[in-house]
């Protein structure tokens, strides 16, 4: 399989697993491109050779051949899943979270889901969609995990833990 990329059309072997889907990550000075269901790299060497010079000087990226970590994994999932949920999505969610931490001091995402039930927003393709949201909130100062867990309410999840989140933003009613 050939892919274009920074100008130059490189030939993309299958990967250790035997699969050929892939995703290209490409950036100003290198290109990656990751097997989509084992997350190696799987781009030809030629293109490695052609950064030789580069990574000299940046030997951190010498690690477009190793395999990702966990943690890449996660943050590319979540990248991924932010994307498909769309920028209108995204962005009411993220005010129903501001709306729920104005509101409560504490509170966890069944809280969220309830009022984003009432407020009509969609359900996103995927309900993994709102961690995403839930790293932006907690990024932007709207709220942070306490660290304690409670069973969800929603009988779907079958009383899995849920965390706690404590608003930042919370405002009293007065009396």
């Amino acid at each position: 399989m050939k892919t274009t990329m920074n100008g130059g059309e490189y030939e993309i072997n299958p990967c250790k697993c035997g699969s050929m889907a892939v995703e290209v990550d490409a950036g100003i000075m290198a290109c990656r491109v990751f097997c989509l269901i084992c997350g190696n790299s799987v781009i030809q060497s030629t293109f490695l050779e052609g950064l030789d010079a580069w990574n000299k000087e940046n030997p951190v990226q010498r690690q477009i051949g190793l395999p990702l970590t966990g943690r890449q994994l996660r943050d590319r999932a979540m990248d991924r899943i932010e994307r498909n949920a769309g920028w209108d999505w995204n962005v009411m969610a993220l005010d129903i979270v501001k709306r729920i931490a104005t509101r409560h001091a504490n509170f966890i995402c069944d809280d969220i889901h309830e009022e984003a039930e009432r407020m009509g927003l969609r359900v996103p393709h995927d309900l993994r969609a709102w961690g995403p949201v839930m790293k932006k909130a907690v990024t932007l100062g709207i709220c942070g995990k306490t660290g304690t867990y409670i069973p969800t309410r929603r009988p779907s999840r079958h009383s899995a833990p849920v965390a706690v989140y404590e608003s930042k933003i919370y405002r009293e009613k007065a009396s």
